[in-house]
């Protein structure tokens, strides 16, 4: 568990994962290239060294103090939405949008994914 985020709620979690997913499609957009999480942790956490946060997400270091270990993040408290089958997604899905943000290679796409990330909505049964 990342020592920094020790005494964190769900909320906490949330908070800046949603704080983190708007700075990097505000970046992307300014700079007019691709902006990646771990630029956002380094200046949020001097001397983030990016292996410190599971998978550098507040979400999976929220999961992992839960005791989930990524691929199975049950505990999730984002709705990643889901597949043309109707099955829950998550974040690593093909069909996801985190998956989309990873992949593409287009800036204006990544600052639109970025954004719609940030505004994904909570799942309501995960304490």
């Amino acid at each position: 568990m990342f020592s920094k985020c020790e005494g964190w709620t769900k909320e906490d979690y949330i908070r800046e994962f949603r704080l983190m997913w708007e700075w990097i499609a505000e970046k992307t957009e300014e700079r007019r290239e691709f902006v990646g999480k771990l630029e956002y942790l380094e200046g949020r956490f001097k001397g983030y060294g990016g292996e410190d946060m599971m998978n550098d997400c507040f979400l999976c270091e929220f999961c992992s103090s839960k005791g989930c270990y990524a691929p199975d993040c049950d505990k999730c408290p984002i709705d990643w939405g889901t597949d043309k089958n109707g099955l829950s997604l998550l974040c690593d899905d093909g069909a996801a949008l985190f998956e989309k943000w990873v992949f593409t290679g287009r800036w204006q796409e990544a600052a639109e994914y970025a954004r719609e990330i940030a505004e994904l909505p909570e799942k309501g049964d995960i304490e």
